[in-house]
């Protein structure tokens, strides 16, 4: 296992991208052959700069916020997963970048397949980490997916939407808000708390609502499978939000060149960011394994 101790964080570039409708806010950390990581929904550049400098040890590293999240402008039509590839098609030729090797965390599990499908030929490997692909894959009652599907339905109104982002931003209401999220999703309040949901404006919420109806609905599934782009997947064993078991089941049904890492964190994702140095620590060697396989051992041809 490579050691990744006492090494300094690469710099990081912060830019914006004018696209066909969007305009995103990335960053590019990082050397080496390029790398796209397509984030969650309610991701922040401030909370994953570290995994996007983690992984520019091996990798020249972009991180983009999804349209609608934070300083990324929202899409003129509805969110759906079907525009994200084709905002990374035009972010990847804008930068000139030909082929990259692509990364989906959780949601952006999903949106990294429907990547991967649109643009196969241009990728070369694909990791995954605790990705959403179905939604037997939830932790949650059938009962309580039921309740959410209606909730989030209802949230697309824009109305709703407005008396939502009141409720929320209310002092005396955001900590009843988080507590009932919290208890009701199986979520650490303290993630809500560090994803500011008291900031989230009225086109982020829109994004939430699309997207959870979507993850509470989701069966991936794709005619190309099995793919055999190398696949490095990555996901604890007691995540807290997904079946690992049902997940890995789905993953190795869609890749032929399955590379597994099993990891035994409590949680779905950290109550706070990790650090850089964090990230060395606790999954140095899934890094490690991936650069086993990284482009220059790839055959091209």
């Amino acid at each position: 296992m490579e050691k990744f101790k006492n090494i300094t964080p690469p710099p990081v570039e912060y830019n914006d991208i004018d696209l066909p409708g969007t305009t995103l806010r990335y960053i590019k950390t990082g050397t080496g052959p390029p790398l796209i990581i397509v984030p969650a929904f309610v991701s922040r550049i401030f909370q994953w700069a570290p995994m996007a400098q983690f992984m520019g040890q091996k990798f020249t590293t972009y991180f983009f916020e999804l349209p609608g999240h934070g300083d990324s402008t929202p899409y003129p039509e509805k969110f759906h997963t079907h525009l994200v590839p084709k905002t990374i098609e035009t972010f990847a030729d804008k930068l000139d970048i030909d082929r990259f090797a692509l990364m989906g965390l959780s949601f952006g599990g999903l949106l990294g397949m429907h990547t991967l499908d649109y643009l196969l030929p241009r990728i070369d490997q694909y990791i995954m980490f605790c990705p959403a692909l179905s939604h037997r894959a939830l932790l949650l009652s059938k009962s309580k997916q039921d309740f959410l599907k209606l909730l989030f339905n209802f949230m697309r109104k824009e109305n709703v939407q407005q008396k939502t982002i009141d409720f929320i931003n209310h002092d005396l209401t955001f900590d009843f808000a988080a507590t009932y999220i919290s208890k009701f999703m199986g979520i650490d309040k303290d993630i809500l708390v560090e994803k500011r949901l008291k900031e989230i404006p009225q086109k982020t919420l829109d994004v939430i609502a699309e997207s959870l109806n979507e993850i509470l609905s989701l069966e991936y599934d794709s005619p190309n499978k099995p793919f055999n782009v190398p696949c490095f997947f990555g996901m604890s064993q007691y995540d807290d939000l997904l079946d690992y078991d049902v997940t890995i089941d789905i993953v190795k049904g869609l890749f032929s060149n399955l590379h597994i890492e099993k990891f035994d964190l409590p949680y779905h994702q950290p109550p706070t960011p990790f650090t850089f140095e964090d990230y060395n620590s606790k999954f140095g060697k899934f890094l490690s394994n991936i650069d086993k396989y990284s482009l220059k051992n790839i055959d091209l041809t």
